[in-house]
């Protein structure tokens, strides 16, 4: 992707006052891993060519969830991984029941990666990060960076 293009999808993040992404210098080095609070938010990361983009799904009260965040499981899979846009979405959000239908979300934690609306990769067991960062290495073999 170029850079234009990059400044494109930026424009069209910050248009949908989503601009959550205000560090961004590069698609492929996304900044920090992004709580969803509206349904917009997703969509306008699915929509970026060309970028795998793992959803995060928890539910407050899930002791598999809680359990995750304390061995900081998103955050070590976050640091592997920087070209990956990371989303965590929160199954106690109005809009949360819509994404778990959309990405057949029936347990917490799941974890999902998804590239050009194509599903690549799905946990819904908690496990600790060096038990998940094989299979999402295995997701960007499949593509290279250029």
């Amino acid at each position: 992707m170029g850079v234009c293009s990059m400044y494109l999808y930026r424009a069209v993040l910050c248009s949908l006052s989503i601009c959550f992404v205000p560090s961004l210098r590069t698609i492929e080095t996304p900044q920090k891993i992004i709580d969803i609070t509206a349904i917009e938010q997703i969509d306008a990361l699915l929509e970026i060519p060309e970028v795998e983009v793992l959803l995060y799904f928890w539910l407050p009260g899930c002791s598999h969830c809680a359990w995750m965040k304390k061995h900081k499981v998103l955050e070590k899979i976050a640091e592997k991984f920087p070209r990956i846009y990371y989303a965590r979405i929160s199954a106690g959000e109005p809009f949360a029941p819509e994404l778990e239908k959309r990405f057949s979300v029936n347990n917490y934690p799941t974890i999902i990666i998804v590239r050009d609306f194509k599903e690549y990769f799905r946990s819904v067991n908690p496990q600790l990060a060096e038990l998940l960062i094989p299979g999402i290495q295995k997701v960007l073999d499949l593509f290279p960076e250029s």
